[in-house]
């Protein structure tokens, strides 16, 4: 597949995909992480269910805006999962338009090579937690907490090696405390910032479908008497866990629990 093929978004004008820059956005479908909070679900996860951007909508714009525009940020979805990126972004950077790649640094392996090429100006890394929260965190494996360390690792390794060319950030999520923020801010090279990204509830976690497919059956345990106080479909979790005075369901059951209960989910 062609990487024109999958591109399923285009945002003309953004003043916040790169800070301090005005950029063009493009979005590419596919994630490896299934991140619970993203606000892209559907472009991660069933990005074949959006349209296709055609090639000559976005070169067209691009080559007739780019006299005011700062740059084109790239992103998803995880860019570097889609073959053929490094095409995008030679036909990105011979309009003379410095590029952003947004990463999730699963992938440094691709990284490199375009850092090796030339052909980014900037890398967006998304440092989701400490390692021992990367399964709960993305929703993957057990495998994901030596994976993420391995693949971050090799990235800040080459945030020294192109200086000024990284900006790390991390989402405040519900099950991120300030202490796991610290240690994110640990992992960094010397003289990097981590940006806290301010965390906003996304729209699927309000949708029964999406909720249910994504938790599966939720289990809540009475942590005093150790007695199980309900088992029910995620949603409906949800719904009851507000009425036993849970005021954010959802991040108690990203936190695997509150004072009062123990919540387990994907049963």
């Amino acid at each position: 597949m062609s990487i024109w093929e999958n591109i399923r978004g285009f945002q003309e004008f953004s003043m916040c995909d790169w800070p301090g820059k005005v950029a063009a956005v493009i979005f590419l479908g596919g994630c490896n992480f299934r991140c619970p909070t993203c606000h892209n679900w559907t472009l991660a996860t069933n990005s074949g269910t959006l349209d296709r951007i055609p090639r000559h909508r976005i070169m067209d714009y691009l080559e007739a805006s780019k006299q005011w525009l700062d740059g084109v940020v790239i992103t998803g979805g995880e860019p570097t999962i889609t073959p053929g990126l490094s095409i995008l972004l030679k036909e990105v950077k011979a309009l003379g338009l410095p590029a952003n790649i947004n990463t999730n640094g699963s992938h440094p392996e691709v990284i490199g090579d375009l850092l090796k090429d030339e052909l980014v100006d900037m890398v967006s890394v998304d440092v989701k937690g400490p390692w021992d929260k990367y399964p709960e965190l993305t929703r993957r494996s057990k495998l994901a907490t030596a994976r993420a360390e391995a693949d971050l690792s090799l990235i800040f390794e080459f945030a020294k090696l192109y200086p000024g060319k990284f900006y790390f950030r991390t989402t405040a999520v519900p099950m991120l405390t300030d202490e796991d923020l610290a240690i994110c801010r640990s992992y960094l090279p010397t003289g990097h910032e981590l940006h806290i990204q301010e965390y906003r509830e996304p729209d699927h976690l309000k949708d029964e479908e999406t909720v249910n497919s994504e938790f599966g059956m939720v289990l809540v345990i009475d942590k005093k008497t150790n007695k199980d106080v309900l088992e029910l479909p995620a949603f409906k979790a949800t719904l009851a866990l507000r009425d036993m005075g849970v005021s954010d369901p959802i991040s108690a059951i990203l936190n695997w629990g509150t004072p009062e209960f123990t919540i387990i989910n994907n049963l």
